[in-house]
């Protein structure tokens, strides 16, 4: 045979023989390739949902963060006097009746510190009333901004399934705000509905007194063995270095 030839081969075998051994494991078994093929969604059958963002919240929160923070800077810092404060729509807001002898310090403070509002309107039933609606680019922003943080929530959902190689993407056009989600070798449609559409809660509770307790007993005794309903006895994150810790 001829050298050129029989080095060819040599390799070609050597390549298919470490192909294998990637690809089923050493020795080779179907079981270890049957753990390297991945199928999809049409091959092992599963669920695919589309998903609609309501990111009309994303806008009606930015909206009614922007009117609390407009109120304490008016009140607090301007001293600009007013009647009311209220959203009108989930991008806009009117603030009724404010000082007429400030209305250039009270643009002045929306150009400053707010500037992806708009004074669309200086008129109203009461004098003094001006309308703010935010920047269409910003408010496309937000909504864009609604859709990502959605995606990375289902993403960090999706490890209570144990699904191999979920598809979670944008889906849609431009201005659908969509996104796709397919989960291969899924069955239950609802555990899966479940989990993606629960809803986070983040509460915030004060802390009443300065210490902490060793134990749930302890810190009931401080009110003489009896908890006001107005409170609660919660174990903390951290904890302490004989175990965990409440207050």
């Amino acid at each position: 045979m001829n050298k050129r030839i029989r080095t060819r081969l040599l390799i070609t075998a050597g390549i298919t023989a470490l192909s294998i051994i990637l690809f089923a494991g050493f020795p080779p078994s179907v079981a270890k390739m049957k753990q390297k093929i991945r199928l999809g969604l049409d091959l092992q059958g599963g669920i695919r949902l589309v998903l609609q963002v309501i990111t009309d919240d994303a806008i009606r929160a930015e909206t009614d963060q922007t009117i609390e923070s407009l109120r304490s800077q008016m009140q607090q810092d301007r001293h600009i006097t007013f009647r009311q404060i209220a959203r009108t729509q989930v991008n806009q807001f009117t603030v009724v009746g404010a000082d007429p002898a400030k209305d250039s310090e009270f643009q002045r403070l929306i150009a400053d510190l707010h500037p992806e509002w708009d004074i669309v309107s200086t008129t109203g039933e009461v004098p003094n009333t001006y309308t703010l609606q935010l920047k269409s680019q910003q408010a496309q922003t937000h909504r864009e901004q609604a859709v990502d943080q959605a995606i990375n929530t289902i993403r960090n959902r999706v490890d209570q399934l144990g699904v191999t190689e979920p598809i979670i993407q944008r889906y849609g056009g431009q201005g659908e705000y969509e996104i796709l989600v397919q989960f291969p070798g899924v069955s239950d449609p609802v555990q899966v509905k479940n989990i993606i559409q629960k809803t986070a809660l983040l509460e915030l509770k004060l802390v009443e007194g300065t210490g902490a307790y060793p134990s749930q007993a302890a810190a009931v005794q401080q009110y003489g063995g009896v908890l006001p309903a107005t409170l609660d006895v919660l174990p903390s994150s951290r904890g302490g270095e004989g175990g965990p810790t409440y207050y």
